[in-house]
């Protein structure tokens, strides 16, 4: 049905396919991944480890920087502070107050492209 409809035919090639960067971590906890996600009229905080895929998800009450390094605390508390932090561009990843946070304990940030995070969201849901 997709291959005879001109709308769906013409937008195809309009969504290019993006390359996906392997991330290899030689140990637990080296690379963490974050996202934020909706579900079900509420919002989540999704970290997964790299070296295993350990999946941590936490309700948000808010999606402010503030509520999300606050997560990220306990998150860090329970499991040990990554040595790489990646995340998508959202502003709360952007903030003075995570830069702060970044460094009081000592972890690097990388930004990946959106639609990268949004796959590792995806796989976990």
């Amino acid at each position: 049905m997709i291959k005879k409809c001109n709308v769906c035919q013409h937008n195809q090639t309009a969504q290019q396919k993006e390359e996906l960067i392997p991330i290899d971590a030689t140990h637990p906890w080296e690379i963490v991944g974050s996202d934020m996600f909706h579900w079900r009229d509420d919002e989540y905080l999704l970290v997964v480890d790299y070296y295993i895929s350990y999946t941590i998800i936490r309700k948000l009450s808010s999606t402010t920087y503030g509520a999300i390094v606050s997560k990220l605390k306990l998150i860090f508390s329970e499991f040990g502070i990554p040595d790489i932090f990646i995340s998508d561009n959202a502003r709360q990843y952007d903030s003075v107050e995570f830069r702060k946070s970044e460094a009081e304990y000592d972890f690097k940030h990388e930004s990946s492209s959106l639609s990268a995070m949004g796959r590792l969201c995806d796989m976990y849901l």
